[in-house]
């Protein structure tokens, strides 16, 4: 049984693809650690692992509030409150807080495979189908709306299959042109306001 145990959290660590640290700043020490995967999964069961904090390199800041609702969830299992922070975060694709929302009929598109596109009518095509377009998201993925906006986005993974797309900021604007020229499709059904 020690073997088996063993080789199961070898296997774990061999999964992990970065580290979520929270760091008390008046004792410079780490207050949570969380690995995840390459999927932006967490996984559970390696609390026990040693972290030193020359070793961290900050790759990108994470919103606090935004992680500590995910992983409350996720730690707990609580799909009432799962439902209460979904609604929550939505909020953000039609806030004026920090952008204009994009517009439907909108598209997203794999700047790595723009030949693959997928078309959304309404923003409930985004919100209701994460399984489907969202736990796949890769950071190279763009929403862009009719009025040819470019959102970058982040995909905030509560465990399969349950996951929210969240509106991160604009990265730039695409025209028509542009558009079909990117996609070397110029039969496209979507065609950007001017």
């Amino acid at each position: 049984m020690g073997k088996l145990a063993e080789y199961k959290r070898l296997k774990k660590l061999k999964r992990i693809d970065y580290w979520w640290v929270e760091i008390d700043d008046i004792n410079n020490s780490i207050t949570k650690k969380i690995p995840f995967d390459v999927f932006k999964y967490p996984i559970r069961g390696l609390r026990d692992v040693e972290l030193h904090l020359n070793s961290i390199q900050p790759i990108k800041d994470i919103d606090r509030e935004l992680f500590n609702d995910m992983w409350s969830i996720y730690d707990r299992r609580d799909f009432n409150k799962l439902e209460q922070i979904i609604s929550k975060y939505l909020k953000n694709w039609k806030s004026t807080d920090k952008f204009d929302p994009p517009v439907f009929p909108s598209i997203i598109i794999d700047l790595k495979y723009p030949k693959d596109i997928i078309e959304l009518e309404a923003i409930e095509e985004l919100v209701n189908q994460v399984d489907f377009i969202g736990y796949e998201w890769s950071e190279s993925e763009r929403l862009i709306d009719s009025k040819g906006n470019m959102y970058s986005t982040e995909y905030l993974n509560f465990g399969h299959p349950v996951g929210i797309v969240l509106p991160n900021k604009i990265d730039g604007t695409i025209t028509n042109e542009e558009l079909i020229h990117l996609t070397g499709n110029n039969k496209l059904n979507f065609k950007i306001i001017d």
